[in-house]
């Protein structure tokens, strides 16, 4: 059976060469390219032999975004399921040449999330990229919305994931392994979202050397007691995501 998991980042971005340039700088990932038809050049982002998360152009006047993508066993049959919650379908489900196949909706509260079934063996849980993070890979997704316990139903229904409170939030579990999170949008103003956590060393430099680059702070160093340290940033292109420090453990590169 397989695992219902966060299997995949990606930066969506109007501007891609831009972008990439941005975080090959900021975090030393490297880049390799391939031609994916009608989507266009398609670029997969890495440290040394481990692919971090991908890259590709938004469509004409969408900006730029980061969307994670969820693993399920039958694509269609999810999306299905999530118009029946309340989600949108924003893409319906379509074919990916010699990968798998995929759809792009909406949580009833509007944070949009992608649907992924490959047409290889499914990853387990503990095998996920976010499992076990090294530093400059991504360590975390976390839902910003205005309907917690909503959302926390929603996604319960859909993905079977249990939850419990931690915190000023509460946490999604595969098992007993802890997956993703959901809390309360904190800037109102801004749509609901899921974002994207980096791991670093340390946060401050992180803001400085992205401003260097052209990035923009969006939430200055915070810290969350007994666990960690985060900043949110938005890339030069628009693209937001969050760098985290965790108190807990040191990565290793």
């Amino acid at each position: 059976m397989t695992d219902t998991i966060w299997c995949w980042n990606e930066s969506n971005s109007n501007d891609p060469a831009k972008a990439s340039a941005f975080y090959q700088e900021l975090f030393g990932w490297s880049e390799n390219t391939m031609e994916m038809g009608e989507m266009g050049t398609y670029r997969m982002l890495n440290i040394g032999e481990r692919t971090v998360a991908g890259m590709m152009a938004t469509p004409e006047g969408v900006p730029s975004h980061w969307l994670g993508y969820v693993q399920v066993e039958d694509v269609d049959a999810t999306a299905e399921k999530i118009a029946a919650a309340g989600g949108n379908i924003m893409m319906p489900p379509f074919d990916i040449p010699n990968m798998g196949r995929s759809a792009i909706v909406t949580d009833p509260q509007g944070a949009a999330f992608g649907l992924f079934a490959g047409t290889g063996d499914a990853m387990s849980a503990a095998d996920a990229p976010m499992a076990n993070p090294v530093e400059h890979s991504v360590c975390w997704v976390q839902l910003m919305t205005s309907d917690v316990q909503g959302a926390v139903k929603f996604y319960q229904d859909i993905f079977g994931w249990s939850s419990e409170p931690m915190e000023d939030q509460f946490v999604f579990k595969v098992g007993e392994r802890m997956h993703c999170s959901v809390m309360a949008n904190p800037q109102p103003e801004t749509p609901n979202h899921w974002l994207t956590y980096v791991m670093v060393d340390e946060v401050s430099d992180y803001e400085t050397k992205a401003s260097k680059l052209g990035g923009t702070v969006l939430v200055p160093k915070s810290t969350v007691p007994n666990m960690g340290e985060f900043s949110v940033i938005a890339d030069p292109t628009g693209g937001v995501y969050a760098v985290w420090k965790d108190f807990g453990s040191q990565a290793q590169a």
